[in-house]
């Protein structure tokens, strides 16, 4: 099957784009926006505006996919920290 040329389009913005433009592509929630953007970027030293923070090729959909549908103990969204470090 094709990918057709608007989805090549839609999938070229999502590999290139910043990933705050894709958020208010797909978002009016500005709470919302804030709050996927920010799991997209966690871990960059970059900004949600930096041209291909929304790409793939920088695990960013990832990172924001782990953090707002991992968790802990059945609890969403939640952290843990190895005792005595990475390694211990």
């Amino acid at each position: 099957r094709r990918i057709g040329l608007d989805n090549a389009v839609d999938f070229y913005e999502l590999m290139t784009a910043p990933i705050a433009k894709i958020m208010n592509k797909w978002f009016e929630s500005d709470v919302l926006k804030a709050t996927l953007g920010t799991d997209g970027v966690i871990g960059f030293a970059a900004s949600p505006y930096d041209i291909g923070t929304g790409s793939l090729k920088r695990l960013n959909i990832y990172v924001l996919l782990h953090h707002v549908l991992g968790g802990l103990d059945n609890r969403s969204s939640t952290w843990g920290y190895v005792m005595g470090g990475m390694g211990a």
